[in-house]
């Protein structure tokens, strides 16, 4: 058998067993995505709650049995139906066209279009959001100094939860939700303005995913991502803002394909949004340095500190600015940092937190470096491709999300699953879709506390146990050997 044959038999087989793991992978999501909806969401609230009502479910509705199963049916249709259209992937090896094209984009943006016609009920975060842009927009406090606490007369104060803090976000999440949300008025206004900013989020990561993959692995990967139901749920229905980094992380991917300096600053204005998306901009950088581009890397690096000052520059009052980002996420929940404290608390007593973070911190860089060798070796034998510099992307997110922080919550994947929906290496997405399994069990375990379910301690336990378990179940299937769908790459 020739070379050429050899290699187009085993890419079939490769994206044969790949569609299957993407089928059992979604299946066991979408499960669980419709458990979301039929346990912690039988409480709906659509309306401002009242003073005296609990501020994450609000005044509760109690919609029959029969209306929670169709919600888990609709969530459920991505992996029921169009599997049974796109199993095999001869079809898809030449370009979609014409009505095909429509039909197959509008099939994967169906659960996408459910969840932003859906109330963002069951979460805080957007709640928050609400608070703390009228404390800018309205009352002119600067958002790295103004708390709750200084406007409790502003009837969005009964949503914020941390109200003697800062927000932890950078400067230009605060412009991008302000140029969505400056005409609101009213609470619905306002969630109106940020489910319109997850929408184009979501419909320009989609695209470029689409712009990004080969022909052959476009639907694939587009699914990978627009039917994960972290991107669904903490993304186009709860709206948490991890998602606005999605677009300009991919964005940076397309303009380093096009050998463009500005991929380092677009990855540093996603770093200005939420600071764990920065791995990727010490890639690229590496890379450049490997293939001896120093002017690229000079420009992009020059291009990027201008945009941290100008976007910073309104809001400056000394170095405490920086200090909401990176003290972000200091609670200790559902995470490596979280059980090694209840490992070592009893023995080092109030030392235990320094020696965590110093332990965690001494494993990711060891990690990270790991990584930036194996970047620098590739690049200089053969060069990166896309795929492969997707793949090392949400690995290093990934370490620096369970390495940084001491809570790991769902949403922070978002970035990491537009990355793996990329990658080469199929290792990668089992390792991604293990961890999203996980962290969303913890996520409906989070929601189901305020119905009765585990509360307290025993929630942090439970928590931590899923979330190990996920790891661990992630580490065993990325051990296996590479998967020859990497010549789709």
């Amino acid at each position: 058998m020739s070379s050429a044959a050899t290699i187009a038999r085993a890419t079939e087989t490769a994206s044969t067993a790949s569609w299957t793991r993407l089928a059992f992978g979604s299946l066991l999501l979408s499960l669980l995505f419709g458990a979301f909806f039929w346990l912690p969401f039988a409480h709906l609230w659509g309306t401002l709650p009242a003073p005296t009502a609990d501020p994450l479910m609000g005044a509760p509705e109690q919609p029959s049995w029969i209306t929670s199963l169709a919600i888990a049916v609709i969530f459920g249709m991505p992996s029921l139906v169009p599997f049974a259209l796109l199993r095999r992937p001869i079809p898809w090896v030449t370009p979609l066209a014409g009505l095909a094209l429509v039909g197959v984009v509008g099939l994967i943006v169906l659960p996408a279009l459910v969840g932003l016609a859906t109330y963002p009920c069951c979460t805080s975060d957007v709640l928050d959001y609400v608070n703390r842009q009228r404390l800018w927009t309205v009352y002119g406090g600067n958002p790295f100094e103004v708390v709750p606490n200084d406007h409790p007369e502003d009837w969005s104060y009964y949503f914020a939860l941390f109200r003697d803090r800062v927000f932890g976000y950078g400067p230009l999440w605060w412009f991008i939700a302000r140029a969505f949300t400056q005409f609101a008025q009213t609470l619905d206004q306002y969630l109106i303005g940020f489910k319109i900013l997850a929408a184009a989020c979501f419909a320009a990561s989609l695209g470029l995913i689409w712009q990004l993959s080969p022909p052959a692995r476009r639907v694939q990967n587009a699914v990978f991502f627009a039917w994960n139901p972290i991107i669904l749920i903490d993304g186009v229905l709860r709206l948490h803002n991890d998602l606005l980094t999605v677009p300009l992380l991919l964005l940076a991917l397309w303009l380093w394909q096009r050998r463009s300096a500005t991929a380092l600053p677009t990855v540093a204005l996603g770093a200005l949004i939420k600071l764990t998306v920065a791995p990727l901009a010490v890639l690229i950088a590496v890379d450049w340095l490997a293939r001896r581009q120093r002017l690229r890397l000079v420009i992009g690096g020059v291009a990027s500190v201008l945009a941290a000052v100008s976007l910073y520059s309104p809001f400056w009052v000394g170095l405490s600015t920086l200090q909401p980002m990176l003290v972000q996420a200091n609670r200790a929940q559902w995470s490596i940092g979280a059980v090694l404290l209840r490992l070592l608390a009893p023995v080092l007593g109030d030392s235990a937190n320094p020696v965590v973070r110093v332990v965690l911190a001494l494993g990711g860089l060891g990690l990270l470096v790991v990584l930036l060798w194996r970047v620098a070796a590739e690049s200089r034998a053969r060069g990166l491709t896309t795929a492969s510099l997707a793949g090392y992307g949400a690995l290093a997110l990934l370490v620096g999300l369970l390495s940084t922080p001491l809570a790991f919550y769902s949403h922070y994947l978002s970035p990491v699953i537009a990355l793996a929906a990329l990658a080469a290496d199929n290792r990668v997405r089992g390792l991604v879709l293990a961890l999203s399994f996980g962290a969303l069990v913890n996520a409906v375990l989070g929601v189901d506390q305020f119905m009765g379910g585990p509360q307290g301690d025993l929630l942090d336990v439970i928590g931590n146990v899923v979330l190990l378990a996920a790891v661990m179940v992630g580490l065993v299937r990325f051990r296996r050997p590479a998967q020859v769908a990497r010549v789709l790459g």
